[in-house]
């Protein structure tokens, strides 16, 4: 895969860009050499990501059909269709977008990904912009990361009062793995960062290992993974580890190399904070055990496991009617569910002796343990958001 998030071009001023590349004689080799499709294709590219930025969109999917070109949106978690384009401007908006993300349009067999900056009504807004090889053209995904400032504080991701403290207590263990589970679009990488904006840095080493490296974390040095350069996720992890620091972030643990690696580091006198994509606190217990990772040292060094998954907010302009400011769909905004399961000296046991899920949260509850499902019941409850978006999110609640 052609890797090119390191290379970011600058903030495009959306206007004067278009207006700039209107007026522009382009030349050999231009991606608008067909000079009558040309200037509709960048005035549509504008609109594309303009429009996105105004609805506060979180994606936008280009997919190319056998007679058009599809647009959606995703906004508060669901995708819609906002409009669909001729075929004949496919490939001229394709290569203005990948353009603009920095990125190589003469290559359409290999997948790339770059990062584009754009300036809106006197904001920055950032995507990452990937490419997805298809039989009819290339379906271009963008997807907005945070802008610098807005890598939320702990107290702003929506947990309970109760389950804020418990987890500010685990981060002030001095060693051991505190997991994120959960998808990444369910709010996990953010929250991870938002844990480590927690960490003091003033006295401590604080690292993260990336990819892509998003916002600012100020005290804190970021790396990015580079498989392309020969950088990848476990030469990265390594590289940090080996700078000694007191408190180590990584942003996914895909394999069980990577998972060894984040123990040993735990094991070893650091504070890790991982992400792992499963559902739920317990799948990610029984997901290191899947990975051949020993029952008992998985039972020493973990400290807690979070899961978090991304729900839409209640409009409050139409009570979840649908009106035009939530765009028919009764949600507005993103709120955040989670659960927290906090390793203790029995839950370890549990994890010693290899109990299944059930067994596991069984005891964990009588801790206070309180699940996805529970923690949405109350923000169901206090008008956050509703029992139909928690079905839609979580599945049915299954009985304990």
């Amino acid at each position: 895969m052609s890797d090119t998030t390191g290379m970011n071009p600058g903030p495009h001023d959306l206007d004067a860009l278009m207006k700039d590349l209107e007026g522009a004689d382009d030349g050999p080799g231009d991606p608008f050499a067909e000079s009558e499709v040309a200037p509709p294709a960048v005035r549509v590219a504008t609109e594309i990501v303009r429009n996105a930025i105004d609805e506060n969109a979180e994606e936008i999917h280009l997919e190319p059909g056998e007679h058009d070109v599809r647009v959606r949106y995703r906004t508060g978690g669901v995708l819609r269709t906002v409009r669909s384009l001729p075929k004949s401007m496919r490939a001229s908006l394709t290569a203005r977008l990948k353009i603009i993300a920095n990125l190589d349009i003469a290559e359409r067999r290999r997948p790339q990904n770059g990062r584009v900056t754009v300036l809106h009504k006197n904001a920055q807004a950032s995507f990452v912009l990937e490419t997805l090889p298809t039989p009819l053209g290339e379906k271009l995904f963008f997807r907005r990361i945070e802008d610098p400032w807005t890598i939320p504080a702990l107290g702003e991701v929506d947990f309970s009062a109760e389950m804020l403290a418990r987890y500010r207590t685990l981060l002030e263990a001095p060693n051991g793995l505190i997991l994120h589970a959960g998808p990444s679009q369910g709010g996990r990488d953010r929250i991870l960062r938002a844990a480590m904006r927690d960490l003091p840095a003033q006295d401590r080493n604080l690292i993260t290992v990336e990819e892509p490296v998003l916002g600012q974390l100020p005290g804190v040095t970021r790396t990015e993974v580079c498989t392309a350069g020969g950088f990848g996720l476990s030469a990265a992890i390594h590289a940090a580890i080996r700078q000694r620091p007191e408190a180590l972030m990584i942003g996914e643990i895909r394999d069980r190399e990577k998972a060894e690696q984040a123990l040993d580091a735990a094991l070893g006198g650091t504070l890790v904070l991982a992400g792992l994509n499963v559902p739920t606190a317990a799948a990610a217990v029984q997901r290191l055990r899947d990975m051949g990772l020993d029952s008992y040292l998985v039972a020493d060094a973990l400290r807690g496991v979070c899961a978090h998954h991304a729900l839409r907010r209640t409009c409050r302009a139409c009570e979840a009617r649908g009106c035009a400011k939530c765009h028919g769909t009764g949600g507005r905004g993103t709120l955040y569910v989670h659960e927290l399961l906090t390793v203790d000296r029995a839950v370890a046991e549990r994890i010693r002796a290899e109990a299944n899920e059930s067994a596991l949260l069984a005891t964990a509850r009588e801790a206070g343990f309180v699940s996805l499902h529970e923690d949405a019941a109350a923000k169901v409850q206090a008008g956050e958001t509703s029992e139909r978006e928690v079905r839609r999110v979580l599945g049915p609640r299954e009985t304990p």
